[in-house]
């Protein structure tokens, strides 16, 4: 079968090279060309033009050997003499001189012809036809063999280009979770190293990564494409279509089951914007749902619906008209509006105000997951105060007067290595739920609030509290996967705090 597969393929093609005899052909078929340098080489193919398949077909059945095989190269050819050597040229013992094409797929028919003893020219007329026509039938029947392996190959889900060595593994992930862990992955081979006891979704935010889809699937896990439509896809409603088919082809082609939906823009006070964004959802939806079935359509929004970083959408619409929602739970000092000192990242109560929040607005706990952070914020201090009161730069955002641009993101596999080395050691701030750190900087105080275990298994019990659909993080990168012993129970440590018992 692989036999006639490549030969199909070499069909498809539709090129197949011939040489041109200037020198002189032997019995065996060997043909020397003429000497055409090429990157320095003494010869080159440029002595031969290319033939398509369905010339050669035409004749193969005419020339002077009809089909031979070279078992050494495992390629069949054929000899003929070109109408312009014909004539005076035989008469002169010149029958040699002719032009040796491969030819497509089979077994050997026949080798080691002798070109003095098997000359068309010499046959009686009967013998030719007669010879031409099984020709003939020879060639319809592979080429018919060819169609049935074809046909075969594709229904057998071969050359569909799935990347798994098991075909099952390419079909869309169908299975329904009770509990999902979301988790955003953007890139590497950390997922390696996932608990996959645990996840239920990858979001694929870096380079497509064939080995982690069928890993993946073999574990009965969702990969989901990345979405991120433009103000000009949203905005024009052929754009918006468009858009929307180019994702769901590329989530076909790629073997994937669905798509994360995530805005970078504005729609404050802009009912029109609100409106469209809503659509765009939903007709997404409508299509991976028709198009691949038991795929996922989810959608990010921000820790709470009150228009944070100008994300105001109809979120109850936007909610009914998907999967479910990812609420971001962490950048919540995106703006601080009171005294400038730094902040937790995600501070408990302020995390559980805004699942309350989108509650009250109708939608169903079962359409939210909790985001969490694997990751810190470190701030430069202007000024240090007892109980951890770090004055920060004041840099405004959004009309506030300070904001966390104040800091920098700080994964937390760095913060594990620099927590025991720090000025104070791992602190808890009871009132916030949450751990910091003091270090000093070029003689500069720094302040790093971060999540670990403790606080994310306090905030994951917001999960059983108003009974939400799952968790998940940014991102499962943020994680050290060595095997030094301490790591190693850290890492385990920050996966099992999303389930908690």
């Amino acid at each position: 079968m692989g036999r006639y597969t490549l030969g199909f393929r070499g069909m498809r093609d539709d090129l197949i090279e011939t040489y041109k005899i200037l020198k002189g052909l032997d019995k065996a078929g060997r043909c020397a060309l003429p000497k055409i340098p090429f990157r320095g080489a003494p010869c080159s193919d440029a002595a031969g033009h290319q033939v398509p398949d369905k010339e050669i077909i035409q004749q193969v059945h005419k020339s002077i050997t009809g089909r031979s095989w070279d078992d050494d190269q495992k390629a069949p050819y054929y000899i003929y003499m070109p109408e312009s050597l014909k004539g005076p040229h035989e008469r002169h013992g010149q029958r040699n001189r002719g032009h040796r094409l491969p030819s497509l797929t089979g077994q050997p028919l026949k080798s080691g012809i002798d070109l003095r003893t098997e000359v068309p020219s010499q046959q009686p007329q009967a013998a030719r036809i007669q010879r031409a026509q099984a020709e003939r039938m020879r060639w319809s029947l592979e080429l018919a063999q060819a169609l049935v392996v074809l046909v075969l190959w594709i229904c057998s889900g071969s050359g569909t280009g799935c990347p798994c060595s098991d075909r099952a593994l390419c079909e869309p992930v169908t299975v329904e979770h009770e509990f999902e862990v979301f988790v955003f992955d953007v890139g590497g081979k950390d997922w390696k190293y996932y608990d996959w006891f645990k996840v239920t979704t990858i979001a694929a935010f870096g380079p497509y990564d064939p080995e982690l889809l069928c890993y993946a699937h073999a574990n009965q896990v969702r990969v989901v494409l990345r979405g991120v439509p433009t103000y000009k896809d949203i905005m024009d409603r052929n754009h918006q279509r468009k858009w929307i088919n180019h994702r769901v082809n590329s989530v076909k082609r790629q073997f994937m089951d669905g798509i994360n939906l995530d805005l970078k823009f504005s729609a404050e006070n802009n009912s029109a914007i609100k409106l469209l964004i809503t659509d765009l959802v939903a007709e997404t939806t409508k299509k991976f749902h028709i198009l691949i079935p038991g795929s996922q359509v989810t959608f990010n929004v921000p820790w709470s619906p009150d228009c944070i970083d100008g994300r105001c959408y109809d979120f109850l619409r936007i909610a009914n008209s998907c999967d479910f929602l990812f609420v971001m739970s962490y950048d919540m000092q995106s703006q601080i509006w009171d005294i400038c000192f730094s902040k937790p990242n995600a501070p408990y109560y302020q995390t559980l105000s805004g699942y309350s929040a989108y509650i009250n607005l109708g939608i169903d706990s079962r359409k939210l997951v909790l985001g969490v952070p694997w990751y810190g914020y470190d701030y430069t201090c202007r000024q240090l105060f007892e109980g951890g009161r770090c004055v920060l730069e004041k840099i405004a955002s959004r009309s506030a007067p300070c904001s966390g641009a104040a800091g920098r993101q700080v994964p937390y596999k760095e913060i594990v290595q620099h927590v025991h080395k720090s000025i104070t050691g791992r602190y808890w701030d009871d009132e916030q739920k949450a751990p910091y750190y003091i270090c000093m900087v070029n003689n500069t105080y720094h302040l790093v609030w971060y999540d670990d275990p403790q606080s994310i298994s306090i905030k994951s019990t917001i999960m059983k509290k108003l009974r939400l659909r799952g968790i998940g993080m940014w991102n499962g990168n943020m994680l050290n996967y060595s095997d030094d012993h301490f790591i190693v129970k850290q890492t385990e440590d920050m996966w099992n705090a999303l389930c908690p018992l």
